[in-house]
């Protein structure tokens, strides 16, 4: 039995073919190689790289690499951190719409002399003194004595006496009130606020008309300019004064803002630059390369008022010539506005265009963990539509206006 399986096994060994060698190169990468796609490098191949993360989280040196993932030569980047400073005023929430709801007489003493009152309520905490015509006030000092007094201080006492005519009552009083929101008028304290930005390689998303999924481009060859050069493209950031308020906050100080950017060359040249239109700025570096009829665009995101609460983003086309080393503006920002941007739930929420809806517009809106709450046709032609918050909970929302093409983020949405 032994013999025979012994030799079942010889037998089967024997027949089996030997295995292709799997081999450990030893090679040890940072991050997933990358490539510049042939159509953007200089001798129509694809050139491979791979970005090393620095400590702000971007990619601070990216490292060429031949077609058997060999070190070429690295490509280093430090750009100087941006700050801004800030202060900030939250504003206070609590009831509004405050009323009087009751006012008791819990005691009554006659013939007693305005002296004699003012000393009985001092020797019951009753402290502060307002004058009101023939009548003398005394309320506490105590806190705790006011209705809603974080939001409204002395404002609405619970408990008083009031001297008249040598008369004097005791009042305990109640408040209804119509709700809670913000109160006009009304701050926390100061807080200091500092943001600070480091410009760092902007992904390109690709795009083109044969809808192929594309890997965002970081790094080119002849996007830009027709030399063997690498290129990148870094963002501009902009120090500015700032004093608004939005519904939660009053902001004074300096923000940084996006305003623009610049094609960099490895040797250190500036390639290109090109801002975004007047009166126009950005938070984050969204960035879109269309490919389309033979030429190269770009398509960038940008907001008209950075600091208010009705903010509007728009999207604007850039025509890159690589021939003369230029990015032109080729189109008028287009808008789309959202409003209210924080409403409470039941409330209509607008949304403005900026151009007439095509054949197939629809009007999408997201929860911030991806769920779609709304996904809704737009009639061909129309510019306007609205969304019913009705069934929103509470939180975040992202608004999105797509033609079937492509997709606009019109705004977020913030339902209390």
């Amino acid at each position: 039995m032994k013999l025979t399986l012994l030799m079942t096994c010889a037998a089967f060994m024997a027949a089996t073919p030997a295995f292709a060698g799997i081999t450990d190169t030893g090679k040890r990468l940072a991050e997933t190689p990358d490539f510049i796609p042939s159509v953007f490098a200089a001798d129509g191949k694809a050139v491979m790289y791979v970005g090393n993360e620095g400590n702000n989280g971007a990619m601070d040196e990216y490292v060429i690499l031949d077609n058997q993932f060999n070190e070429v030569r690295k490509i280093t980047f430090s750009y100087e951190e941006v700050t801004a400073t800030k202060t900030v005023w939250r504003k206070l929430e609590g009831p509004i719409g405050i009323t009087e709801a009751n006012r008791m007489i819990t005691n009554e003493m006659d013939n007693i002399p305005l002296e004699q009152f003012i000393q009985m309520g001092n020797s019951q905490g009753f402290i502060r003194r307002e004058d009101h015509g023939n009548e003398v006030w005394l309320m506490s000092i105590d806190q705790y004595a006011y209705y809603a007094y974080e939001a409204y201080e002395y404002k609405y006492p619970q408990k008083m006496m009031i001297w008249s005519a040598n008369h004097a009552s005791w009042y305990r009083i109640e408040y209804n009130n119509e709700g809670y929101g913000i109160i006009p008028g009304k701050y926390g304290e100061p807080e200091t606020r500092e943001e600070s930005y480091t410009p760092s390689v902007v992904n390109m998303e690709r795009k083109t008309a044969e809808c192929v999924d594309y890997d965002g481009l970081y790094l080119s060859q002849t996007l830009f300019n027709n030399d063997a050069q690498i290129e990148w493209l870094i963002p501009v950031y902009t120090v500015s004064d700032c004093s608004y308020e939005d519904n939660y906050e009053k902001v004074e100080g300096k923000e940084i803002h996006l305003t623009g950017y610049k094609v960099i060359s490895e040797n250190g040249s500036q390639v290109a630059s090109f801002n975004l239109p007047a009166g126009y700025t950005s938070r984050y570096d969204d960035i879109y390369l269309y490919e389309a009829g033979g030429k190269n665009y770009l398509v960038a995101s940008c907001y008209t008022t950075p600091n208010g609460s009705a903010e509007e983003e728009a999207y604007v086309v850039y025509e890159i010539d690589p021939a003369s080393s230029s990015v032109r503006q080729i189109t008028e920002a287009r808008k789309v506005r959202v409003s209210p941007t924080a409403p409470r739930r039941g409330t209509c929420v607008n949304v403005e265009l900026g151009e007439p809806a095509g054949a197939n517009s629809k009007v999408v809106v997201t929860s911030v963990n991806g769920r779609t709450v709304l996904d809704r046709n737009i009639a061909a032609g129309t510019t306007a539509t609205s969304i019913d918050t009705d069934n929103f909970a509470a939180g975040v929302y992202v608004v999105t206006v797509s033609d079937g093409k492509s997709s606009r983020e019109a705004s977020k949405i913030i339902v209390r």
